[in-house]
């Protein structure tokens, strides 16, 4: 069951990558957001976010088409 029918618009959700190979460049969170255009359409992304290295607060995030992502997805 895909997570983003649960996601309201103009919101997201992130939750844990369990799939994470270690040393790996994959994401440490992945999920949909659904993000509301001026014009009042719904725009489907993926977030995925990465813990911060060097005991820097704080977390780098990316933001894809959610058809563009799928290919790239690491579950």
């Amino acid at each position: 069951m895909e997570n983003s029918q649960y996601v309201k618009a103009g919101n997201g959700m992130l939750f844990n990558n369990d799939k994470k190979q270690p040393g790996s460049k994959q994401p440490d969170y992945t999920g949909p957001i659904t993000i509301i255009e001026k014009d009042g359409s719904e725009r489907k992304l993926r977030m995925s976010a990465w813990k911060r290295d060097n005991n820097q607060v704080g977390i780098e995030l990316q933001f894809k088409k959610e058809d563009a992502a799928q290919d790239e997805a690491p579950f």
